[in-house]
């Protein structure tokens, strides 16, 4: 009986004798070598701006991800649409993102070389030069791209430059972030100014459980 891809993924975890980083790049590499599609479907709770989105998350010969989110911002009403494509090593590809907030709609689609050039209708945003990823400020779905890109060791910090989305604002920017690694599943946030930092928590995965005062994991289902 040949055994479904999760069920490995199970048994490497639990050994002790490989790395953390290791562990997640083998599980990775299992989900796409034994797998033709897997679907993790995620609800988060936004806690500050008091939303909800379902996201799902689609491992196949690459990743993408297709999400919802409904909340409120200052007394308005707000709906966010975001689709993401990125390679197997969660590399961002593309990124396309629809907003309403009350009744103001916006749209903005991006795609990227992979070698910190940004595009949108042929156009090159020279403002976007140098970024490795995407951050969209009401979900916490975009941490999880430079955890599992960067796939750092236990101890270690790195300093990343992402587009910067700030959906309530509308506002593209580009942001220098910093990711430390404190344990196997706990990552230290830092912003550009470093007057803000969160404990990050996540799962096997490198998906978001728990982030400090702004989102909390309520479901993971395939």
């Amino acid at each position: 009986m040949q055994l479904p891809c999760c069920f490995f993924g199970i048994i490497f975890a639990k050994k002790k004798t490989a790395s953390p980083g290791l562990q997640r790049s083998l599980l990775t590499y299992i989900i796409f070598s034994r797998c033709r599609v897997m679907i993790k479907n995620i609800l988060w709770k936004g806690l500050t701006m008091e939303s909800l989105e379902y996201c799902s998350v689609y491992f196949k010969d690459a990743l993408s991800v297709r999400s919802a989110i409904v909340g409120r911002y200052e007394q308005l009403p707000f709906k966010v649409d975001y689709e993401i494509e990125m390679d197997r090593n969660w590399n961002t590809r593309s990124v396309e993102i629809r907003s309403s907030l009350c009744n103001m709609d916006q749209r903005i689609a991006l795609q990227h070389d992979g070698l910190g050039h940004w595009y949108s209708e042929d156009r090159e945003w020279k403002q976007l030069e140098g970024c490795t990823d995407i951050d969209i400020s009401v979900s916490p779905f975009t941490n999880s791209l430079p955890i599992n890109r960067l796939n750092m060791a236990a101890g270690a910090t790195l300093e990343i430059t992402v587009v910067y989305i700030d959906i309530p604002h509308f506002r593209i920017a580009q942001e220098h972030q910093r990711y430390s690694r404190l344990d196997t599943h706990t990552y230290r946030f830092t912003n550009s100014t470093g007057d803000f930092s969160a404990d990050i928590l996540v799962d096997e995965l490198g998906l978001v459980k728990h982030y400090p005062t702004l989102f909390d994991r309520i479901l993971i289902q395939d």
